[in-house]
C-alpha cells in the first residue's frame, strides 16, 4: 500500500509543492528526514493514499447498500401503517355497528320485559277473579 507525500523541500527529481506516492518505508523515512509531509485532502481531512479510493469505494457501497435497506424498511412502515390505519377504520365501523345493535337488543328487550310484565298483571287479575274464596265453606257443604 502506499502513501501519498507532499514534498516540502527539493528531493531527487522532486520540487517543493510535489505530490507523490511512496511505499510506506520511504515515505516515513522521507517524512522524518523533513523533506515532506503527509498529504492530506483539504476538503474531507482524509489522509489520501493509495488503496484509500478501494477503501472509500467500499464505504459507498456499503453506505448505498445501507440506504437501500433503510428505504425498503422505509415503504415497508409505510405498508403496514396504511394497513393498520384501514384496519383501524374497520374496528371504528364495528364498534358504530356493535353499539347500534346494543341499544337495539336493550329496546327489544326492555319491550320484552314490559310485554312480560303485563301478561303477568293480566294473568294475575284473571286468576283472581276466577279463583274461589279460599277458607269459606261453601253454603250447601254445611247443611
Amino acid at each position: 500500500m502506499k502513501k501519498i507525500i507532499k514534498f516540502i523541500a527539493a528531493y531527487a527529481s522532486y520540487t517543493k509543492g510535489d505530490i507523490a506516492g511512496f511505499d510506506h518505508k520511504t515515505a516515513e523515512k522521507l517524512i522524518y528526514g523533513k523533506v515532506a509531509v503527509a498529504y492530506v485532502a483539504k476538503a474531507t481531512g482524509i489522509d489520501i493514499t493509495v488503496g484509500a479510493s478501494e477503501e472509500i469505494g467500499a464505504v459507498l457501497s456499503d453506505l448505498e447498500e445501507r440506504e437501500a435497506e433503510l428505504s425498503a424498511a422505509q415503504k415497508d412502515i409505510a405498508t403496514k401503517d396504511a394497513a393498520l390505519s384501514a384496519y383501524s377504520k374497520e374496528l371504528d365501523a364495528q364498534r358504530v355497528a356493535l353499539a347500534k345493535s346494543e341499544k337495539s337488543l336493550e329496546k327489544r328487550e326492555a319491550a320484552a320485559n314490559a310485554a312480560e310484565a303485563a301478561l303477568v298483571d293480566d294473568e294475575s287479575k284473571a286468576g283472581s277473579e276466577s279463583l274461589p274464596n279460599q277458607g269459606v265453606k261453601p253454603q250447601s257443604a254445611t247443611k
